[in-house]
């Protein structure tokens, strides 16, 4: 007797391919793709008789995070039912998969208008005053009553504001079956063609917003002690260092320091003078400064290394260097080793052979820093480094203003990079940068 073999994968889709029924939609996805499909309808398909019925339905879409309402999987049904059978077949579950991703893009997009334009508290529940705002920015200038409606119409809560859902559903076209005037549904209509403009904006403002640096302070910190150094000596900065305890700061007068200094103690703040000056100048094969630690602070300090090492360089953790200026021979500030220091209005300049910043495996926030005459570009990111720039100018560099080299990533936004001699903006080997809002006169 012969042996009845279950359909394969492979069955089910060169089936559906032959049939009668359009079959576009399989050049849409990848062989996995449609096999990873497959095993999903399988799964859904409970009876196992080669097609889900509304019931099905329900359970699948739930499982894939949306819970239909009462006649949605009906509906559904009726606009993938290419046959008219009331039931959907594998070819048929590819075009619903297929219009579930686009709707997930839809909705993506819904919430970025929803957050930007319509919600900026927050809070995820639109007041009527934000309404009033968001209708004003798409260029309606609506009534108290007129915006009540509008809110009535769909607030499924009855609590007079809207949470996403709510704006997410109007903006599908479903309210639910409660009646509104003309000026409202056109009102409905209005954020409805303008989302996906909206969207496409503040979707650039969301992927170049300002990234958080993943490091927490421990349970156990303690505030330390502040120490003030006041000694002319051009030694006595390191060993006030090594002396010192988690958390303390040292509050440096002004005063010129002439050997490499190595920060390792957890927390520490090294703050210079605001009225006086005070330097760290070497000349040194070594860095003029090095940093160890996770965590530290430095301000008000102005580096320079006439050697061959670097002015700068971050080992590891997350430094705060502000209000510096960096000067290296060879180099001015160097990151490497996952590290993700803030830099936040900082000089970097007149490096002699080489960057102002080099960023080799790391991340870095660099704000409101000023980066000119340097030889070999102003910030040369390397290695799958990612930084995050925003106000910063570079300018009159014998290379290139930034340079993006080995897949490299990040964002630079509203930076003006001017008047160097190569282009302002060199993308090559794989990086691929973010770009947005800048003035680049450079080719």
């Amino acid at each position: 007797m012969a042996t009845q073999m279950e359909p394969t994968t492979d069955d089910h889709i060169q089936a559906a391919r032959a049939g009668n029924r359009r079959t576009s939609v399989f050049t849409r996805f990848t062989e996995a793709q449609t096999a990873k499909f497959h095993q999903v309808f399988q799964q859904f398909d409970t009876d196992g008789n080669g097609h889900i019925d509304e019931h099905e339905l329900h359970s699948i879409m739930k499982k894939l995070g949306r819970d239909l309402d009462e006649g949605e999987a009906k509906r559904l049904i009726e606009l993938v039912d290419t046959d008219g059978s009331g039931v959907i077949f594998f070819d048929e579950f590819m075009r619903m998969m297929e219009m579930h991703q686009n709707e997930d893009k839809k909705r993506e997009f819904n919430k970025d208008v929803f957050r930007f334009v319509f919600n900026k508290s927050g809070s995820g529940l639109m007041t009527r005053e934000e309404l009033r705002t968001g209708m004003l920015s798409l260029g309606f200038r609506m009534e108290d009553s007129e915006l009540d409606e509008m809110i009535a119409v769909a607030d499924k809560t009855g609590d007079g504001h809207l949470r996403f859902e709510d704006f997410n559903r109007m903006l599908r076209g479903n309210s639910q079956g409660r009646r509104a005037s003309m000026v409202v549904m056109e009102c409905w209509k209005k954020v409805f063609d303008e989302a996906p403009k909206v969207a496409d904006k503040y979707s650039m403002v969301n992927k170049c917003a300002i990234p958080m640096r993943d490091f927490r302070r421990p349970s156990h910190y303690q505030e330390g002690t502040t120490r003030v150094l006041t000694t002319e000596n051009p030694r006595a900065l390191q060993p006030t260092i090594d002396g010192c305890l988690h958390n303390d700061t040292i509050e440096i007068q002004a005063g010129v320091f002439t050997e490499p200094i190595v920060v390792n103690i957890e927390g520490i703040t090294l703050r210079g003078a605001v009225d006086g000056k005070t330097i760290i100048e070497v000349d040194s094969k070594h860095p003029a400064l090095t940093l160890r630690c996770k965590r530290c602070s430095i301000e008000n300090i102005e580096i320079i290394n006439h050697g061959t090492g670097p002015a700068v360089q971050v080992d590891q953790g997350f430094p705060d260097l502000t209000n510096l200026v960096i000067k290296g021979h060879n180099g001015g500030l160097f990151i490497k080793n996952r590290s993700h220091p803030l830099v936040k209005s900082c000089t970097l300049k007149d490096s002699g052979r080489a960057w102002g910043m080099l960023m080799r495996e790391s991340k870095a926030i660099i704000d409101d820093c000023t980066f000119t005459g340097n030889s070999d570009g102003g910030l040369v990111v390397e290695r799958s480094s990612a930084p995050w720039v925003c106000r910063s100018t570079f300018s009159k560099g014998k290379g290139c203003g930034i340079v993006f080299d080995d897949t490299a990533s990040g964002v630079v936004l509203e930076s003006l990079i001017t008047l160097n001699g190569c282009a302002g903006v060199m993308v090559t080997n794989g990086a691929n940068p973010i770009l947005w809002k800048n003035v680049i006169t450079d080719g």
